[in-house]
């Protein structure tokens, strides 16, 4: 176990590598030039051929693409992000700031769909046939066909402009100064609208999951087996046959967070949420490089490392799983 573990770990330097590679060539191929945003309709010489000409010598634009990634890649080893090439600030900095942001966001929404997915589905299971099972079946449906920045939106209007009940925007009140469990109430009503969007898919397609591999171990041969010893159906349930079917829910999770990583991009879009999605999305319209590669890579990392842990989790739901 311990030589797979490190034999994976290993192998997702290469894997980054590659990524990093695809993300520039992608980035740097894109339309678009960020000293662009540099001009001001001010002053007419800022846009003027030498001046740009003079920003992109001082950015390093004007280098080979093989130089750019070069310098980019030995900076990175380094621990050195750069800077950012329009607002000038640490990417590090803005990294460690915008980070948790994500991580709480995301981590919600996980949480959220696996408390609600796993349980309905196994009603749902159980129940199969009946109304609860067809109005589950048909709420699914319209979670994975329902467009997540539509769904934001309805719950803006619903919770925000006529109940008046949840924030919409941000992740503070910034007319207040809170503190203590004042200020953890706040984060928290910022975070259900956000949370609940970025979960719905997910909630949504891990549900439906969570039924059928339910109904496909429950019809094997050792639950009958069980039954016909005398076992209780809770026990022949909760015992036997939920365990067995969560081993195609942890594939499914492990898919499933490139889902929660690029749907924050979204999401935080939207709701004003100040993570790594949002900044993201500001660095790619900016063409602002050093940013858009540090988002890239970290979310490439994060989604690396949930399939890793999703692998090592198959072992814990099936003993016959052995990893050597």
């Amino acid at each position: 176990m311990g030589r797979y573990i490190l034999r994976r770990l290993a192998l997702t330097i290469p894997l980054l590598f590659v990524i990093s590679i695809l993300s520039f060539l992608v980035m740097h191929l894109a339309p678009g030039d960020p000293t662009a945003f540099f001009a001001d309709p001010n002053k007419p010489e800022s846009s003027s051929p030498a001046e740009i000409a003079r920003l992109r010598e001082q950015l390093g634009l004007d280098d080979p693409l093989h130089v750019q990634y070069a310098k980019w890649l030995l900076n990175t080893v380094q621990g050195n992000w750069g800077y950012s090439l329009i607002n000038k600030k640490s990417v590090a900095g803005e990294m460690r700031e915008r980070l948790p942001n994500t991580l709480l966001l995301g981590g919600f929404a996980l949480a959220l769909a696996l408390l609600v997915s796993i349980p309905v589905g196994i009603i749902s299971a159980i129940k199969k046939y009946t109304l609860f099972d067809y109005a589950v079946t048909g709420l699914t449906f319209i979670g994975v066909s329902m467009p997540s920045f539509w769904f934001a939106l309805l719950l803006m209007q619903l919770f925000t402009n006529q109940l008046d009940w949840l924030p919409a925007v941000g992740m503070r009140t910034l007319r207040e100064e809170l503190t203590g469990g004042a200020a953890v109430l706040d984060v928290a009503r910022h975070l259900i609208l956000p949370g609940v969007v970025l979960s719905m898919g997910s909630m949504a397609s891990w549900t439906r999951y969570q039924r059928s591999s339910l109904l496909e171990v429950i019809g094997q041969d050792y639950m009958r087996t069980a039954r016909a010893k005398g076992l209780r159906e809770q026990t022949v349930i909760l015992r036997h046959a939920l365990k067995n079917s969560l081993i195609p829910m942890i594939t499914l999770l492990g898919m499933s967070l490139p889902h929660l990583v690029s749907g924050a991009f979204i999401i935080e879009t939207v709701f004003a949420w100040p993570g790594m999605g949002r900044l993201g999305i500001g660095a790619i319209m900016a063409r602002d490089y050093p940013v858009v590669m540090a988002v890239t890579m970290v979310a490439s990392l994060v989604v690396v490392m949930g399939n890793f842990l999703a692998d090592l989790a198959y072992a814990w739901a099936d003993p016959r799983i052995r990893y050597e």
